[in-house]
């Protein structure tokens, strides 16, 4: 009697052994299904399906390269922050129905064509020439034409083109930034980050010709990474730069000035 309770008594611990483990597994089944679909929706966060933008937009003629700028590129954006596409399409045969600025969903894109972007490549502007040297395995660019190599548009005097075009931009940004100060404390941050972008482009092209004198080697071989560019982007920033917005327009541009200054001397 006693020797057939105690088989049932292990045939129950083997049942609840079993259930015990069956359970055990669907749970972690579904712990890992959780951890896939979180890594899933947080790749796609960062990175866009490319494919599925395009898509959204209207573009009439061959896309030849596309790449992710603005915060996400520099490394200041947040979880909300949208995605800046700068997109580079063929010569379009009529550009009456080409539009160059579009705004879809979470994504600004921003097009140009090839003849455009060469022009501005040739004029010494900071984010095509950030594009031209991002390697094509950088996660930023998003899409690459191997027939369309921008490195090639680098000359080797184009650093100096940059510091002629960004010398100009920074005396036509001040001029924005101040009217934004004039208009009240209400609209000083649009004012702020145009003052910030002239900061971050002097780190950028002081990195750029350090690069080119340590290694000796010529400007369109420089290999700029997107680490390296977030990094050139963050030695910009200060603790105490928001205080200036509550500052008077001519103190926020002799700090402004002293900070360009201090960029040169220490890079």
């Amino acid at each position: 009697m006693s020797f057939g309770f105690r088989n049932r008594g292990i045939q129950f611990s083997i049942e609840r052994a079993k259930h015990q483990c069956i359970t055990s597994i669907k749970v972690l089944k579904c712990i890992i299904r959780n951890r896939i679909s979180q890594a899933i929706s947080k790749t796609m966060a960062q990175h866009p399906d490319i494919s599925s933008v395009l898509r959204l937009l209207q573009i009439p003629t061959k896309v030849h390269s596309v790449y992710l700028v603005g915060s996400r590129l520099w490394g200041t954006h947040s979880a909300k922050s949208d995605f800046d596409l700068f997109i580079v399409v063929a010569d379009p045969v009529s550009t009456s129905a080409f539009q160059k600025s579009q705004h879809k969903g979470r994504y600004d894109a921003t097009l140009l064509t090839d003849t455009e972007f060469r022009a501005q490549v040739e004029k010494g502007s900071l984010i095509e020439t950030i594009c031209c040297l991002m390697p094509e395995t950088e996660e930023c660019v998003l899409l690459h034409d191997e027939e369309h190599s921008r490195r090639a548009l680098i000359g080797k005097g184009h650093f100096h083109t940059m510091r002629i075009w960004m010398d100009e931009r920074r005396q036509r940004d001040r001029e924005k930034a101040m009217k934004f100060w004039s208009k009240g404390s209400e609209v000083r941050e649009k004012g702020w980050k145009i003052l910030q972008h002239a900061i971050t482009a002097e780190c950028i092209l002081r990195g750029l010709q350090r690069v080119v004198d340590e290694e000796d080697i010529e400007p369109q071989d420089v290999n700029l990474t997107q680490e390296t560019l977030r990094q050139l982007v963050a030695s910009g920033r200060e603790d105490g730069d928001r205080a200036w917005l509550g500052m008077e327009w001519r103190d926020v541009q002799v700090a402004h000035e002293e900070r360009l200054e201090r960029i040169k001397r220490t890079s």
